[in-house]
């Protein structure tokens, strides 16, 4: 880990010199984000550089890049997926990013204290493995302090499951249009009335999967809303659910769980606080039955639970509310509607208030209505029957009501790596509790816990970090998943899972491990040049820019890689990155060669000559004539058609040009050797003889 903050250091210093701002002009036509051609600066952008991709511009990106900012105002294909380590992401009105894998964002390797994601335009996948994740992969000496995503008026669609982890989660406008959608923040809110939250079917799996947000504040604004699953025109399937961890939860929108063919999704909400004014349930009517039976359920477990009815109702088939103190505040119309029924829980010392409701049959419907508490206000039967608009069955707190929740973030990371899952526990029992829990994992990445405990008062709640650790090379996209059994003395009360997924096989995705050198073997006669090209890639093989170094034996290399045969015999060149030092490099055979004197008579034909001796072993020699200047191109193939050879790749002026072809290396049989020169083309026949 300390070779990455002194490499990345080292990265910062050498690149501050040539910050910039980086255009994207696809001045090469092939729209590719690794060409320099494209680039304002004639440079792949770097760490400290600000990349801008201008309206009307399409840039086509795969692999990782590493730069200060990123603004799209134009067209961001990552149809491949990608990685993008940056300060700033974002996503202007009317500009779009596609991607059809997993497109990460992320501030580790930048080293800063803040990275903010912001989507004014579209975010949208373009099949079903279509995922985007946001948020640092743990690396302490690394990692940013704060990591915000903010969609202000901008759409996050058709990707399959959505995964934050950072500080602060703002929909200010817009919607997301997610398979799953998995949240682990300080700060959750939807405000601006257009904010919309929207899980849709999953052909793949027959099942929404849903939301599970964890936040130590949880807000939603008048007519923002979240929603589970759409009915599919065939098929059976269950619909997600919607579960919400909060120590503060306030809902002034609506909350509604989806309507499935097998089941219902189901609303669950729990945290020290916990207060309604908006809607939940069902998004009209009582519910509707799906094949087994099933309607929304909702369920409010919380230290202090405020029920109001302000612009909105609880509907649904059955409620249930668990507090110390519960608060039903209904004044202005039907407050809770129901098909089944409703039960209200309070601890032995707990409350529950009905006298700041004053509508008449506040809480419609609904054939089972059960109190469960020792103080209730107003206790008289005939104000209990004018609140509920009917008999009400009103017995002692059940103290040995014994229950809990689990709720455990999933999360990801890289290969190497460690970092922890939050797991959320809260006692919802009536009286303090001792809870026991126990932490296993299909692939053994979090270590086994058996029967840790921790007291708890009712209600009361406690994050438990669950440590994990990713083998160093796991391939990308390899997943484990985390399960949580949560015991009061022998009896299970909660259960939990979360997926935790690989996102690369290296702990510094943003770093050349590997260098490739174009072409990698080349036969040259002394004069000649060869250029060479290097690619960098990191332990997925996502391409990534580099700053190559350039050495080479048998002859001289500019910091291009134009390579100068001056001697004969074998030789290599050499490309090296200069941060990390990995290297390859390329094999290079010098032969004698004549060229006839350009004052000469200029050929009047472009011609190619048989080879001689032929056959031969192991050594001949090729000539052929070039008439004007041109690129010249001679290789050597197989049978097959198969390149085995590349003798000459360079501009020619005119004259009767020689080259020394070794086979050494290559078995006897039946080769061709083939030659372009402007418009001519020739093959002839050459026997290897061993």
């Amino acid at each position: 880990m300390k070779r990455s903050c002194v490499l990345l250091a080292s990265l910062l210093a050498t690149t501050l010199a040539w910050a910039d701002v980086a255009v994207f002009t696809n001045m090469s036509g092939d729209g590719n984000w690794h060409n320099p051609a494209n680039w304002s600066t004639n440079r792949v952008p770097g760490v400290n550089d600000h990349v801008v991709i201008p309206e009307g511009k399409r840039c086509l990106f795969s692999g990782a890049a590493i730069s200060w900012t990123i603004t799209v105002q134009g067209e961001l294909h990552a149809l491949q997926g990608g990685s993008f380590f940056t300060t700033e992401f974002k996503v202007s009105k009317g500009a779009e990013v596609l991607t059809g894998k997993t497109l990460r964002i992320d501030g580790v390797g930048v080293l800063v204290s803040k990275v903010t994601v912001q989507n004014e335009g579209t975010i949208q996948g373009t099949t079903k493995e279509a995922n985007l994740t946001i948020g640092p992969c743990f690396i302490p000496e690394l990692s940013p302090e704060e990591v915000v995503f903010n969609n202000v008026g901008g759409s996050v669609k058709d990707i399959d499951w959505f995964v934050f982890r950072g500080h602060e989660f703002n929909m200010e406008g817009g919607f997301l249009r997610v398979g799953m959608l998995g949240v682990n923040t300080d700060l959750f809110k939807m405000h601006n009335g257009s904010s919309i939250l929207s899980l849709f079917y999953s052909e793949s799996s027959y099942l929404t999967t849903g939301v599970r947000i964890r936040a130590a504040n949880f807000e939603i604004g008048p007519d923002c809303r979240i929603t589970t699953g759409n009915t599919p025109t065939d098929g059976l399937y269950y619909a997600g659910d919607i579960v919400i961890a909060a120590d503060q939860f306030l809902n002034k929108g609506g909350l509604f769980p989806g309507l499935g063919t097998l089941q219902n999704g189901r609303l669950k909400i729990q945290g020290q606080k916990v207060t309604n004014n908006g809607s939940m349930g069902n998004q009209s009517g009582l519910g509707k039955a799906s094949l087994a039976h099933n309607f929304n359920s909702v369920t409010l477990r919380a230290d202090t639970v405020l029920i109001e009815r302000v612009d909105g109702m609880i509907t649904a088939d059955t409620l249930r509310v668990y507090g110390r103190q519960i608060i039903v505040k209904i004044q202005n119309g039907v407050g809770i509607g129901l098909m089944t029924g409703v039960d209200f829980y309070t601890t032995v010392d707990g409350t529950i208030d009905f006298t700041q409701t004053t509508y008449f049959n506040a809480i419609a419907g609904g054939y089972i209505k059960r109190i469960f508490s020792n103080h209730v206000i107003p206790s008289e039967q005939w104000r209990l029957q004018s609140v509920f608009g009917g008999p009400v069955s009103v017995f002692p707190a059940d103290a040995t009501l014994l229950q809990a929740s689990a709720t455990l973030a999933p999360s990801f990371g890289y290969a190497g790596t460690r970092d922890t899952l939050q797991l959320y526990l809260q006692n919802q029992s009536m009286t303090a509790v001792r809870l026991a829990y126990t932490v296993s994992s299909n692939l053994g990445w979090a270590p086994a816990l058996n029967d840790s405990t921790t007291q708890l008062a009712p209600f009361a709640s406690v994050a438990i970090a669950i440590p994990f650790a990713i083998p160093p090379g796991t391939s990308r996209g390899t997943a484990d998943t985390v399960k949580v059994t949560v015991t009061i003395g022998r009896l299970v009360v909660a259960k939990a899972s979360a997926a935790i997924s690989c996102l690369s096989r290296s702990s510094e995705p943003w770093t050349v491990s590997q260098v490739v050198v174009k072409p990698d073997q080349v036969n040259l006669v002394v004069g000649q040049q060869q250029q060479f090209t290097a690619v960098g890639m990191n332990a997925d093989g996502d391409t990534l820019y580099f700053e190559p170094e350039w050495s080479a034996t048998g002859g001289t290399i500019d910091s291009t890689g134009l390579y100068t045969a001056t001697q004969a015999g074998d030789f290599s060149v050499t490309c090296t990155d200069k941060l990390s030092g990995a290297s390859a490099s390329a094999a290079v055979h010098v032969g004698a060669t004549e060229v006839c004197s350009e004052s000469a008579m200029a050929p009047q034909e472009f011609e190619l000559r048989q080879n001689y001796p032929n056959p031969f072993n192991p050594v001949t020699t090729i000539a052929y004539e070039v008439k004007e200047r041109c690129r010249v191109i001679l290789k050597i193939v197989d049978v097959r058609g198969k390149a085995v050879a590349l003798l000459v790749d360079q501009m020619q002026q005119p004259g009767l040009y020689t080259v020394r072809f070794d086979a050494r290396e290559l078995a006897s049989g039946i080769y061709f050797y083939q030659i372009q020169m402007a418009a001519f083309n020739a093959v002839k026949k050459m026997v290897v003889v061993k």
